[in-house]
This record gives structure tokens, C-alpha cells and sequence, in this order.
């Protein structure tokens, strides 16, 4: 071993910016002629390619195992992390940068040791022993803010030191393997003849690399039998939402933006920042004039001043631009955060670096889809798809397998939707440079497209409580020809069926299933099962309905008269005829219930009319029974508002019925008139321009045209007409003259 050759240990926090600069300046003056980085082992093959000029950051180490699809690792850097900073540094002066850590092949198999997301973080317990509330204001204070030429890196280690002695890592398995694998690459490039041995490590690391108190032959025998999983490494994009909401390796940052402003701009920081949030919130329509720029700067000052900081911190930051730019309106801090704080940064990485699988099997299923164009153009491409082709299926099947891992590179277009006997697909395809970012991030669930679609999905569906999206993950998988998926699906609404109270999304899972089995390809297992989970849902459907209309909210209540009508008609799809008459039943005793939300009430009677369930006779005898409420007006309008939305054929069609509510709206007090005029008009809005022009026609030719028994006829004078006709006008056409 070269006993002359010197070592040394630079201590840094992971994606530090001031770590980063004081790094850089320390490598600037020593000198060294080897850098080892704590990374792992088997990351060198994409660490070896850390010179090419085209790897912009932020970016993510990746190391897969090409065997085992899911089993990967995310190892991110940004532009102010410390070791990509020495690294780029000693590859541009030809100096070789060396992973040292132990190959992560070997970390992902160990079981019974602390995780490093589980393990107590020691700068926190530092942290609150001198009065911090959060470890990264106390390293900004610190370590960031503090300028200088002196050398921290040996004040940091005696730190770390110090903090190691009161805790005791001692039965942490993976830390004491992770460092004795340091030590042995250490001594092997002592042994290799280098003079300057530059260190590059996570500052709690530093104490236990200290070649004088750990013996070679320990390390080696620690070390000993050990079977790494074969991997493989390459470099991905990254985003700084992805830095600050994943931890990574080592340890993330919570204000990425944040970190890079203090990193581009060593002084100035607080009026570059202060000008950006300024600029931001006028994009976002806040009115901000320019003199309130140097009060925020100068309250930010105050405020870091009376805290005994060097300089304002984040939070002071945005404490004064809360209080002077955004007039202390709380909800613009999200929009601060998320611009200022985290940021939109995405890394860019050339086509010379190798391709992951997952990104791999993607390009070759675009070629044996021959959709290479639509994804090079950045216009949106109409794609009208024959199914009985074998290259058109294949873009069926890779656009809804997209569609499951959350990448919509195609929408469906609605007058392509496939049908019994259809073989066509319409499809609008634009991609997105977000969809790229998706798919790197899917490699951690498989590394085929086929393979990620179906863990991806199955994580979801055991995540989401809802039962609705399961149902219609299930379809799609239909679709994107994961038959093991569907599969899988059903047995977890299977389950669900049985706890779920809530009848909306039970409604709202009947539908896809009700899709799966009129067009679908089962098999005729997979059928007999999916029977048995719509039978299931149908009988707790019937079993809840009518207590769940009571209580309604406005918002339900305008929702469900579309969920039932959607109801029915998946029963009669499903040739379920002896099912209907009990459904009919339940919605007959919801329309007549003081207890169902009037609106629903109103809509659930029109639609037993046009269900012949209701004779017309039946229909207006409950009609007058509902508008004749002169104790409760707001009620009445409410019904008549569910009655008549989207209701224009019914109008025309019903002359008896448009009467009646011609009289009913006469009789409206005039004080109680205008508080109901606002339902009505809101009623009456969504019809369209041609069917307002023919309810026009009726109003002029006022004649008698009700189909209403002799005796149970409205008569109106000509004065009552008079009043009558101009409120109509100004009910159905507020707008016109």
C-alpha cells in the first residue's frame, strides 16, 4: 500500500449549495488526482459518462436489475449537489471519479437493518439541541449563509464525530457494511499510487471512514459472502417537483428553487428572489407595483435581523412578500411554493447515453406501431385506427396501456367509440416532454411497457378507496389486452363490494363492468366472475337506494338523475327485465317522499313519464300536487327546476304540462317571484337556441292546446294573459329584447 499517498474527507450535506461551493473551492486548491463519491459501485458505468456535456441536471442515477422488472433505484442530482459539482469538476481535468459505495445490488438485499428513510436523522437531533425547529434551517444557517475562505470540512467531521459518540449506530447492518465497502475502496486506490485522494461523502459518514480505526481485515471479513443482484446504470431526466416530494439516495431537499437561487447567486439573493415572486404573481393577475419589491427586500432584512440570521431565509422571504406584495392573502403562498420554492427545472440528457429498458421497449413499440411521426411532431395527429390490422391493434394497445401508467399520449375521440360489431378507433395524439419524464419514472414498476402497465395498475387499485376508477382500470385493461390485470381487478372489487356503503360509487362502478361483458372477449370463467360481481353490485345497489336519497346535497341531487337514468339503462343491457319493475318501484316512492331533495323529486317524475311508468294523467296530478305548495315556494321551483332541465322535448311535446306551469307561474307572489326567478332562468339556460324559438311559437299562438281532463283545464282571461306571457318571455329569454 502507498503509505505517502494522502486522504481526504470532505463532508457534505446531499444537495447543499453551500456545501457545493465550499467543495469546489477546497478540490480548486488541493488539487487531488482521484475523487471517490459516495454512490454505488455499480452505478461507475453511468458515472464514467458524467463528462458529456449534453447531461444537463437535474438528473437521476439509475440502477435497474435487467432480471427482476420493478427493482430499481432513483439516485438524484441537481446542479448545486456537491457531488456532481466535484464530479464534473475532476472529469473535466481528466481525474478519475470513482463510486464508492457498496453497489446497490447488494443495499436492496439486505434485510433486518435500519433503512435510511427509517434511521433517526443526526442532524436533526443536532438541530434541536440548539433550538431549531427543522434540520434545514439550521444547516442554511449554518453552513449555507456563511461565507468565507476557512475551511469547514474539518469543524464538520469533528461535529459529526461528536453526534456519533452520543448515538449508537453500532447495529445498524447496513451503515456499517456501506462503510466498510468505502474503506476497502479507499485502500485500493491508496494501493494504486494516488497521491491526493479527494473523498466525497455525506457528512455523517466521515468519522466512520477513518482508515487509522478500522482494521482491512475487519472490513474484508464484514464484507465476506456477500452476492450482489447484477444490475445495470444509466442517466435519466429529472424534475425538481421529483427532488423535493422523493428522498432519493443520501437524503432530498425541500426547496430545490430555492436551493439553486442561493447556488446562482452567492450575494443579491433576497432581491433576485423578491423580483421573481414578483414577476410571478403578476403572470398570475395579482396587481404588484414595482416599489413594493424593495419594502419586501427590506422587511425580509428586518426580519432575518431580529432573528440573528446573516441573511433572510425562505421563510423570511416569504413572510415579507406575503405581508407586502400579495396583501396577506394566504392562498398565494401555495402559488410562491410552487414556483419559487420547488420549481419547474427538468434535466436534459443527449441521445448518446444508453436508453433504459423500459424506454427501450417503448421506441420499439412505437416502430411496430408505426408511430414514429406523431411522436416526433409536436402538433396534434388524428389517427383513425382498423383493429382488424395487426399494426393498428398494436397502437390500440400501446395508447391504452399509456393510458394506465398516466400517460395520455392519445384521447379518445368521442364518435370513435368501439361498439359490438365496430373494429374502429379514433384517437388525438399529442406528446408531451411531461410523458417522457412518466415513462422514465414507470421503469421503477417494470421494465416492458406490457409489464409496468400491470404492476402500475394493480398499486393503484390497491391504493385508491374508491371503487369507480377500479372499474374502469379494469375496462381499459380490456382494451390494452391485460387479461391477468382484469383479472385482478375483479377479485379486488370483489372485495370492495362488500364493505362500500357508498351507493353513488357503486353506481359508478356498474357501468365499465356492464361495458366488459357486452363487449368484451372473456373467457368463460372470466365472465361467470364478472357476472357474479355486477350481481353483487346490483343487489347492494337496490338494497341502498332508497335511503341514500334522503339528505342529499344541491350537488348530488343534480348529479344522480344522470347516474339513475345510467342505471337503467345498464339493467336493460345487461337483459336483466325482471330487475326493472323493482327499481321503478324504489324511484316511484323517492319522487312522491317529502324526504327526497326536490330537485331529484322533479327529475325522477319526468323520468317515470317517459318510462310509460306513469300514465299522463298520474304525471299531472302529481305535477299540481308539487306546484301547488304555496307554503314553500323555493321548493316548488326547485322540483319544477328538476322537472324541466334538459327537458325541451317534453315541453313541446306536452302541452298539458306546459300549461300547468304556465298557471302555476301566474299564481307566484310577485316578492316570492323574484327570489324563484333565478332558479328558473339557471333551468332554462341550458336549452338550445332552436328548441327556446319553438317554446316561443307556443307562447305566441296562445292557444288552448292541453290534453288535461274538461274539468281539471286552466281558464285565463285576457288581462291574466297579459301579466302572464311578458314574465314567460323574461323567464325563457333573459338575454333578448
Amino acid at each position: 500500500m502507498n503509505t505517502t499517498s494522502e486522504i481526504r474527507l470532505f463532508g457534505i450535506r446531499h444537495h447543499g449549495p453551500g456545501s457545493a461551493r465550499r467543495l469546489l473551492e477546497a478540490l480548486l486548491r488541493w488539487k487531488p488526482d482521484c475523487l471517490l463519491v459516495e454512490c454505488p459501485a455499480d452505478g461507475q458505468m453511468a458515472l464514467d459518462l458524467i463528462g458529456d456535456p449534453g447531461l444537463i441536471p437535474p438528473l437521476a442515477l439509475l440502477i435497474y436489475a435487467p432480471q427482476q422488472p420493478g427493482i430499481a433505484a432513483h439516485l438524484p442530482f441537481a446542479r448545486f449537489s456537491p457531488e456532481w459539482l466535484a464530479a464534473r469538476y475532476a472529469a473535466s481535468r481528466k481525474v478519475p471519479v470513482i463510486a464508492m459505495d457498496l453497489p446497490w445490488g447488494m443495499q436492496h438485499q439486505l434485510t433486518g437493518s435500519t433503512s435510511r428513510e427509517e434511521r433517526n436523522d443526526p442532524f436533526a437531533t443536532v438541530a434541536t439541541q440548539m433550538g431549531y425547529s427543522d434540520t434545514e434551517r439550521w444547516w442554511e444557517y449554518y453552513f449555507e449563509q456563511v461565507h468565507g475562505d476557512e475551511d469547514l470540512f474539518p469543524a464538520i467531521g469533528q461535529l459529526m464525530t461528536d453526534v456519533r459518540t452520543a448515538l449508537d449506530d453500532s447495529g445498524d447492518q447496513e451503515l456499517q457494511l456501506r462503510e466498510a465497502w468505502m474503506r476497502r475502496t479507499m485502500r485500493e486506490y491508496q494501493s494504486r499510487g494516488y497521491q491526493r485522494i479527494a473523498v466525497v461523502c455525506g457528512a455523517y459518514h466521515v468519522p466512520g471512514l477513518d482508515l487509522q480505526q478500522h482494521e482491512a481485515t475487519m472490513d474484508q471479513a464484514l464484507l465476506q459472502g456477500l452476492d450482489p443482484l447484477q444490475t445495470s446504470a444509466t442517466w435519466v431526466p429529472w424534475t425538481y417537483h421529483n427532488l423535493a416530494t422523493r428522498s432519493g439516495y443520501g437524503a432530498g431537499v425541500l426547496s430545490p428553487a430555492w436551493y439553486d437561487l442561493l447556488f446562482e447567486h452567492r450575494d443579491g439573493t433576497t432581491i433576485h428572489w423578491m423580483t421573481r415572486t414578483a414577476q410571478l404573481l403578476r403572470s398570475k393577475g395579482l396587481g404588484v407595483p414595482p416599489a413594493s419589491v424593495p419594502a419586501s427586500v427590506e422587511m425580509a432584512e428586518a426580519l432575518a435581523t431580529l432573528r440573528q440570521m446573516h441573511q433572510p431565509g425562505f421563510r423570511e422571504l416569504e413572510e415579507a412578500a406575503l405581508a407586502t406584495m400579495a396583501h396577506g392573502e394566504v392562498s398565494w403562498l401555495e402559488v410562491i411554493r410552487e414556483k419559487n420554492l420547488i420549481g419547474d427545472r427538468m434535466g436534459k440528457v443527449p441521445d448518446t447515453i444508453p436508453l433504459t429498458p423500459l424506454q427501450a421497449d417503448f421506441q420499439a413499440a412505437v416502430r411496430t406501431a408505426r408511430l414514429k411521426r406523431a411522436l416526433e411532431t409536436p402538433d396534434k395527429v388524428l389517427l383513425d385506427l382498423d383493429l382488424r390490422k395487426k399494426t393498428n391493434r398494436s397502437a390500440s394497445i400501446l395508447l391504452h396501456r399509456l393510458l394506465l401508467l398516466d400517460m395520455p399520449w392519445g384521447t379518445r375521440r368521442a364518435a370513435g367509440e368501439r361498439t359490438k360489431g365496430s373494429f374502429r378507433e379514433r384517437w388525438t395524439l399529442q406528446w408531451k416532454k411531461l410523458f417522457g419524464m412518466r415513462l422514465l419514472e414507470a421503469g421503477l414498476w417494470g421494465l416492458t411497457i406490457h409489464e409496468a402497465a400491470h404492476r402500475f395498475t394493480l398499486h393503484r387499485a390497491k391504493e385508491t378507496r374508491d371503487m369507480a376508477p377500479i372499474s374502469e382500470w379494469l375496462r381499459d385493461c380490456l382494451s390494452a389486452e391485460l387479461p391477468h390485470t382484469s383479472a385482478r381487478l375483479a377479485q379486488i372489487l370483489m372485495v370492495r363490494v362488500a364493505e362500500n356503503s357508498d351507493i353513488l360509487d357503486l353506481m359508478k362502478t356498474l357501468t365499465p363492468l356492464v361495458y366488459v361483458i357486452q363487449y368484451g372477449e372473456q373467457k368463460p370463467d372470466e365472465s361467470a366472475e364478472l357476472l357474479t360481481l355486477i350481481d353483487r353490485l346490483k343487489v347492494r345497489i337496490r338494497v341502498g337506494l332508497a335511503t341514500f336519497f334522503i339528505g342529499l346535497s344541491d350537488e348530488q341531487a343534480v348529479e344522480m338523475p344522470g347516474r339513475i337514468r345510467q342505471l337503467m339503462t345498464d339493467i336493460r343491457l345487461l337483459k336483466e327485465e325482471a330487475d326493472i319493475p323493482e327499481f321503478l318501484q324504489i324511484l316511484v316512492e323517492a319522487a312522491e317522499s317529502d324526504t327526497t331533495h326536490p330537485y331529484l323529486s322533479g327529475a325522477l317524475s319526468r323520468f317515470l313519464l317517459e318510462e310509460g311508468y306513469w300514465t299522463s294523467e298520474q304525471f299531472v296530478r302529481h305535477l299540481r300536487e308539487q306546484l301547488e305548495r304555496e307554503d314553500d315556494m323555493q321548493r316548488a321551483s326547485s322540483w319544477c327546476s328538476g322537472l324541466l332541465t334538459g327537458a325541451e322535448a317534453l315541453l313541446l311535446h306536452q302541452p298539458d304540462l306546459w300549461h300547468t306551469i304556465d298557471a302555476w307561474v301566474n299564481t307566484i307572489p310577485e316578492e316570492a317571484f323574484l327570489s324563484v326567478l333565478p332558479i328558473l332562468r339557471r333551468t332554462f339556460a341550458g336549452y338550445s337556441a332552436g328548441s327556446k324559438r319553438q317554446i316561443a311559437l307556443l307562447l305566441k299562438q296562445r292557444e288552448n292546446t292541453s290534453r288535461v281532463p274538461e274539468a281539471e283545464t286552466i281558464q285565463l282571461d285576457e288581462t291574466a294573459r297579459s301579466r302572464l306571457l311578458p314574465i314567460l318571455q323574461r323567464w325563457l329569454f333573459p338575454t333578448e329584447v
